[in-house]
């Protein structure tokens, strides 16, 4: 996180610039583009930036301010700019101002700035820093230690020290020998690219020529071939597709809410979420169906849709992953007969033989659900979705769902038409 200001400097009265915490009633500014002065909390209150970023001081007992000695206030970072030192046409001197919680990341933005104006033909001048806890890095690079044996073992080219340092040299990376198999490499700090010594190991590929390195065939031969897990996804496809299914597919991360609401258990949450709705780790496969239809409810009937997808569940304190089918029939008339017969053509086409036994899913209208037994253990489950359930997603039409583990370890041994 950081936050960039540019200021046109002839407007100000000095260049001697202070970084400071200011209580929110004492900071009096124009802030970019506004006709009067307002205070710290003005400024979150009354302008568009202000409400939009005002999260980011909350509760702060003082605002971060950036002005000159003579209290011309230039912003109140990461908020707003003053209207003093507004840029425009005219401007010909500039300053840059970058802050953020973090000094490496600060730094880099700051360097990627400087790069680019002078690249564009500014110039650069330089600020003495004073009284900061922080001091800018020393000659503005970062050192990485450099093992010529990995060049070789990556790149698979009989590359000496000396020309390892000369092809960093034309990716303008300065190299010096530590010893006979190891270099420290200076790398400048707009190079936020170059986060391990793999990034320049791929430098020194760039500057040799990828069209120079001649492929060589490997001194051993295998075959290859597809993983179990892939055999049994695509021959559940397959069935499912032939049967008039349309696939879809939603994400590996739904709702802890939701979860709970259709009677689900063991699923695996997540300790820092992106967002409410997406705080858990699918155990099933049928709430992203439910949310499909739902959504799609007002297209032409019967809509029929799949997923083939892996899921994960907390069974006795092991975590367990599998790859599961589900399919879910919409129509004015679901019934679990319905989709009984089709999961009964998909199990067959698969080379699979199932009981039913009574089945406790809360999601699925009693006397309308079974379990799916296969090998005599519980695999899945068949049924009609209750019309609670059914109201409480906002679907108003009938729905049959039934969902299977189609691969685990002990089914590896199937073969499948």
């Amino acid at each position: 996180r950081f936050a960039i200001g540019v200021h046109d400097v002839s407007r100000l009265k000095s260049l001697s610039l202070v970084y400071r915490g200011v209580p929110p009633h004492e900071i009096s500014f124009t802030p970019l583009n506004e006709d009067r002065a307002m205070d710290g909390e003005g400024v979150l209150r009354n302008t568009e930036k202000g409400r939009e970023y005002a999260h980011l001081l909350a509760g702060a007992s003082a605002y971060p301010i950036l002005s000159t000695e003579e209290g011309e206030v230039l912003s109140m970072p990461p908020i707003l700019n003053s209207n003093l030192t507004r840029v425009d046409e005219s401007t010909t001197r500039v300053l840059v101002d970058v802050t953020g919680p973090t000094q490496g990341v600060v730094e880099a933005v700051a360097q990627l700035v400087a790069c680019n104006i002078a690249e564009y033909g500014g110039s650069l001048a330089h600020l003495r820093v004073e009284n900061a806890r922080w001091t800018p890095t020393a000659r503005g690079v970062r050192t990485h230690t450099l093992d010529v044996a990995q060049v070789r073992g990556v790149l698979g080219l009989e590359l000496g020290s000396g020309e390892v340092a000369r092809l960093l040299g034309k990716a303008r990376l300065d190299a010096r020998s530590l010893d006979s198999s190891r270099l420290e490499v200076d790398v400048p700090l707009y190079r936020v690219d170059v986060l391990h010594p793999v990034d320049l190991v791929e430098d020194v590929a760039m500057m040799y020529g990828y069209n120079n390195i001649k492929p060589e065939l490997p001194d051993h031969f295998s075959v290859g071939g597809y993983h179990p897990m892939t055999l049994v996804a695509r021959a559940a496809r397959s069935s499912l597709s032939t049967l008039g299914f349309v696939e879809v597919n939603s994400l590996t991360l739904v709702s802890s809410r939701l979860l709970t609401q259709l009677g689900f258990t063991g699923w695996v949450g997540v300790e820092n979420p992106w967002s409410e709705d997406l705080d858990a780790l699918r155990p099933t496969l049928i709430p992203g169906l439910l949310e499909f239809v739902g959504r799609n409810q007002t297209k032409p009937k019967p809509l029929r849709v799949f997923e083939v997808g892996q899921v994960g569940q907390v069974v006795g304190g092991v975590y367990t992953q599998r790859l599961n089918a589900a399919a879910a029939l919409c129509d004015n008339v679901a019934s679990a007969d319905q989709v009984e017969s089709y999961l009964n053509r998909f199990l067959e086409d698969l080379g699979l033989s199932a009981l039913y036994t009574g089945c406790e899913a809360v999601l699925l209208t009693r006397g309308r659900r079974a379990t799916i037994m296969i090998g005599g253990s519980p695999s899945g489950l068949v049924g009609e979705v209750s019309p609670e359930v059914l109201r409480a997603l906002g679907i108003d039409y009938p729905v049959a769902v039934f969902e299977l583990t189609v691969y685990t370890p002990r089914f590896e041994g199937l073969t499948f038409k």
